[in-house]
């Protein structure tokens, strides 16, 4: 039995038919099958013959008791032709390879699989570690750097699946135009949470920054604000073995000279970016217990982040 099949057999004992139609179209079949015979009788043969799986660009192929199997090492170049064969009726354990006695089953059972992981869209295959995957999203890992994003206050927190492969382990800038009176303060904007991550906000009439490296605090030295329109902008530069500095410029203008700021920010935080408040956990727990959320109370226009290239030495860049 395979987890596709729970849904089916769920269906069959509460006796209700799989949805053939949702909002006016044909719905998907589902894959699995019923096991409601085999439930009622021990005796009965299964209604599987054969499956397909893949997990992190291992692959097998079941069928009718054998199993063509290929395990690849994470964060390794994958080998598409490390096949073995088992005969599991045999062999339960599979620790018995006989691809050299039976080459055509072997060429069957990898056949089979190729056409069935194109038709559920297993390809293209990605091996990559859990802190790339993490780090990179769905980007391949290696690959160059990703465009600049723009975005606007007034929505929900931008997923961390789009922020964080844009500053994870590299360089990177975040620009933010915005409007400031004197009356004016608050979160301009916010990437992470108390893990983890990066705020720029407005108190007293000062531009301050807080860097929280997974629990290492930093602080750049606070900038007098003019009134009227700004654009502030955090630099950061990755220097290698997860150390980095950054730097706040107005207008293009360094304001403070260049600063450590460390661990580099890779993957481990789960906040994604706030434009206007920082949601949900903190970054800074200082600023939350004096502010809350601290919405700026001023106009916002846009935040843009601009990647540059990784850390000379990046684990992210292997694979």
């Amino acid at each position: 039995m395979h987890v596709t099949d729970v849904m089916p057999t769920l269906l069959d004992l509460a006796g209700v038919a799989p949805l053939t139609q949702v909002s006016g179209r044909p719905a998907q079949a589902l894959h699995g099958r019923s096991f409601v015979p085999v439930l009622l009788d021990a005796t009965t043969a299964s209604p599987r013959r054969e499956q397909y799986y893949e997990c992190w660009s291992n692959r097998g192929y079941y069928r009718d008791g054998w199993l063509a199997r290929s395990l690849q090492k994470r964060g390794e170049p994958i080998d598409l032709d490390n096949w073995t064969l088992h005969d599991l009726d045999r062999d339960f354990s599979e620790s018995v390879d006989v691809r050299d006695s039976h080459p055509d089953k072997l060429r069957e059972l990898v056949a089979a699989f190729d056409e069935t992981a194109w038709l559920n869209l297993v390809y293209p295959l990605d091996n990559r570690t859990m802190v790339q995957k993490m780090s990179d999203g769905a980007a391949r890992a290696g690959a160059a750097t990703p465009a600049g994003r723009r975005f606007f206050p007034g929505s929900q927190t931008v997923h961390r699946a789009v922020v964080v492969p844009l500053i994870s382990d590299r360089s990177f800038r975040v620009r933010a135009t915005f409007v400031r009176r004197d009356v004016d303060q608050g979160v301009v904007w916010a990437i992470g949470e108390q893990i983890g991550g990066i705020v720029l906000y407005v108190e007293d009439g000062r531009l301050r920054f807080c860097y929280n490296g997974y629990g290492e605090f930093s602080e750049l030295p606070p900038v007098a604000l003019p009134v009227g329109e700004i654009e502030a902008t955090l630099e950061y530069e990755a220097l290698g073995t997860r150390q980095g500095r950054g730097r706040i410029l107005l207008d293009g203008v360094a304001q403070t000279p260049w600063q450590a700021l460390s661990p580099t920010l890779m993957a481990g935080f789960h906040e994604g970016l706030d434009i206007g408040l920082d949601r949900r956990a903190p970054v800074s727990w200082d600023v939350y217990q004096k502010h809350g959320t601290f919405r700026y109370t001023g106009t916002l226009h846009d935040v843009t982040i601009e990647p540059g290239p990784r850390a000379p030495d990046s684990p992210l860049a292997r694979g």
